[in-house]
């Protein structure tokens, strides 16, 4: 067990709960390969991160700090907006962990907000034995998660291989009321790993994107690593950077496992086909609808284990959260905080929105927070993105673990998407047609200032984007030393031994 167990949880949150659920709900199987994708992807990244740790002996946030300049504009700018998205990846976990508390005890959302606010800290408490000890209790957790959801596969009528589905659009169509025909959707589960998208599942698809690259998790890996004594030779780097390789691989594994296991007992239990008669008031679920739903189709276990679930995800990714503040705030502006006293903050402002909505608009304003988080999310990405593909292809940074060239080239296409996918999302959520943020605005007047707004904050976006793109990497960060330096400085002991 190392940091890659600790890092996957944040790939299983209740964020991704509902977004895995609202996928396979409303597109059936058709995009379990976008979560195979995503996973691949973060995982590349969280190899990327690790590396920086263990070759600089610095984390991705002191690596910003040192190259940026100590309280310089960019450094500020970019800790800022990395607060931020580590408030906001807190609300889900606060509404997911409220939802589970439920589900199970009948606890109102606002009861359990407040008790999600505190319990934090006694999981906290297990830190103070050790980072290994922490790592198994939330390698548990990631356990308790993937066991409610084999239990949950296999209480759902899945179609692994055929299907019975309408050949015909008329004959698929007829089984449904008059002008509610939906898009046609029904497959099978493995035929869910072929590629392919239609206009109308791309929200979806890179909200499932947005979901599972959490941009804090970069910033975290790479001062989780710091935590193992390895020498500072070429050799012993090259053998632990293998070791993390293998280690993020398995735990990202698991990860990808539990997601396509969400996304797959939404659609076996709420697409619409012949084992649902064709229902089509299951296709929007959120989290609380899913277990009502479950408990209604398989029966009150069903409800109870995907309470379970729901509850160890919200507990064990706000550890990641707050773990990732820590070293944030230690990178950027050099302020080492207590975890307890880091925790206390970032739950006390995420705490205020999520309450609030808890008491005034319930159920649906508390889904709608967890989609609003998700944005956030996506906004902040690349400012973990960027700097973290640039300093690991720069040999000043690097030495001889830089990227190679192929490595740059196929990350720096892969980010681009990624970036592009995301600022596709946010655009969509605010301006998408009906739907979006600005049209939900009644007063003329308030959509153009809100545009104007919005249009200034993108403007300041884009601009801070580019120069991070654009601009030199000047600092060099070599804190190890090759093979034969190392030879030389043993023969020098040695040697000084021997006249002693």
């Amino acid at each position: 067990m190392g940091p890659g167990f600790l890092i996957s949880i944040a790939y299983i949150d209740p964020g991704n709960f509902a977004t895995d659920i609202q996928a396979g709900a409303q597109f059936n199987f058709r995009f379990i390969w976008v979560l195979v994708f995503a996973t691949t992807l973060g995982l590349f990244l969280q190899v990327l991160s690790a590396r920086l740790g263990m070759v600089t002996g610095k984390h991705l946030a002191t690596v910003c700090r040192e190259e940026y300049g100590p309280k310089s504009f960019i450094t500020i700018s970019v800790w800022l907006i990395t607060e931020s998205a580590i408030i906001a990846s807190d609300i889900p976990e606060i509404i997911g962990t409220a939802f589970a508390l439920n589900m199970l005890f009948g606890l109102p959302l606002w009861a359990g907000v407040l008790i999600t606010a505190i319990d934090t800290m006694l999981f906290l408490a297990v830190q103070y034995f050790g980072v290994r000890y922490l790592e198994l209790f939330i390698a548990a957790l990631v356990g308790v998660i993937s066991m409610c959801f084999i239990t949950e596969l296999g209480m759902s009528p899945i179609h692994w291989t055929t299907t019975d589905c309408p050949t015909t659009s008329e004959d698929w169509c007829s089984r449904f009321p008059a002008n509610e025909c939906p898009p046609n959707y029904c497959g099978t589960f493995f035929g869910g790993f072929i590629p392919r998208i239609s206009s109308d599942g791309i929200y979806v698809a890179i909200s499932l994107i947005g979901a599972v690259v959490m941009p804090h998790n970069l910033y975290l890996h790479s001062a989780l690593v710091l935590s193992r004594h390895v020498q500072r030779t070429r050799a012993a780097l090259k053998e632990a950077n293998f070791y993390n390789w293998i280690e993020c691989t398995l735990a990202l594994a698991l990860s990808c496992f539990v997601n396509i296991s969400i996304l797959t007992v939404a659609a076996a239990n709420f697409y619409p086909d012949a084992d649902n008669n064709f229902t089509l008031d299951r296709r929007n679920p959120d989290l609380d609808d899913t277990s009502h739903l479950l408990g209604t189709i398989l029966g009150n276990a069903a409800q109870t284990v995907f309470a379970i679930a729901l509850l160890a995800a919200g507990q064990s990714s706000t550890l990641t959260g707050t773990y990732a503040g820590q070293f944030v705030m230690e990178g950027f502006i050099q302020i080492n905080m207590a975890l307890w006293k880091r925790n206390l903050i970032t739950r006390s402002i995420a705490i205020l929105p999520s309450l609030l909505v808890a008491i005034v608009a319930g159920r649906q304003g508390s889904t709608f927070l967890i989609i609003l988080s998700s944005a956030i999310l996506a906004f902040q990405l690349p400012f973990a993105l960027v700097p973290l593909l640039k300093f690991t292809s720069s040999k000043k940074k690097m030495g001889h673990f830089v990227n190679s060239k192929i490595v740059t080239i196929v990350m720096g296409i892969l980010g681009t998407v990624v970036c592009a996918a995301n600022c596709y999302l946010i655009v969509e959520l605010f301006f998408g047609s009906e739907s979006g943020f600005v049209w939900l605005i009644s007063n003329t007047a308030g959509r153009v200032f809100a545009s104007i707004a919005l249009g200034i904050v993108g403007l300041g976006y884009f601009s801070l984007l580019g120069y991070l793109i654009y601009r030199p990497i000047t600092v060099e960060e070599r804190s190890y030393v090759d093979d034969a330096e190392q030879r030389i400085l043993d023969e020098s002991i040695e040697s000084s031994t021997d006249l002693e």
